[in-house]
C-alpha cells in the first residue's frame, strides 16, 4: 500500500516522495521492484507481437540502462565535488523510473508517439526532481547531472545491441 501511494506521488511529480524513499532503507526492495516492473513494461512495448526472448532482452536492457544511468549520475556528481551516496539515490531513482513504464503503450497505433513523449517528459522530470532532492542541488545542476548520466548510460549500453540483436 505504501509503495502504491509513493508511485502515485511520483507520477504527480511530488518531490517530497524522493526525499522519503532516499532515507527509508526499507524502500530498497520496492525500488528494485519498480525498476524491474518498468523494465518489463519496456520489454513488452519493445517486443509487441514478437518472441519471449525479445521480451527478456528488453527487460535486461531496461534494467542495465537504469543501473548505468544511476551510477553515471553518482560518478558525475562526485566528479564535480557533490556528495553523492549510491543507496539513497538508487532508491529515489528506482521510484523515479515509474513513468518510463508508459513504454508498454508505445506500440498502440496512432497513440504510440503520445506515450513516447509522455514517458520521456514525466520520466526526465521525475529524475531531475529526485536528483535535486537527494543531492540537494539546484535545478540546473540536477538537469546537467541527469543529462550527463543519461548520455553516458546510453553510450555504455550500446554493447547490449551486440549481445541481444534486435
Amino acid at each position: 500500500m505504501v509503495a502504491s501511494s509513493r508511485l502515485a506521488r511520483v507520477l504527480s511529480l511530488d518531490s517530497d516522495v524522493f526525499g522519503e524513499v532516499a532515507t527509508d532503507t526499507t524502500a530498497t526492495g520496492p525500488a528494485i521492484l519498480v525498476v524491474v516492473a518498468v523494465a518489463l513494461a519496456q520489454g513488452i512495448g519493445a517486443s509487441a507481437g514478437v518472441s519471449g526472448s525479445k521480451l527478456f532482452a528488453g527487460v535486461a536492457d531496461g534494467c542495465l540502462r537504469w543501473v548505468l544511468w544511476t551510477v553515471s549520475i553518482v560518478v558525475a556528481a562526485r566528479a564535480v565535488g557533490i556528495s553523492a551516496e549510491l543507496g539513497p539515490l538508487f532508491r529515489a531513482l528506482g521510484f523515479a523510473s515509474a513513468p518510463f513504464a508508459l513504454a508498454a503503450f508505445e506500440p498502440i497505433p496512432w497513440l504510440g508517439a503520445f506515450f513516447w513523449v509522455a514517458k520521456w517528459v514525466l520520466g526526465i522530470s521525475a529524475f531531475v526532481l529526485a536528483v535535486g532532492r537527494v543531492l540537494a542541488v539546484e535545478a540546473g545542476q540536477s538537469v546537467v547531472l541527469c543529462a550527463l548520466g543519461l548520455a553516458v548510460a546510453l553510450l555504455l549500453a550500446v554493447p547490449m545491441g551486440w549481445i541481444y540483436p534486435g
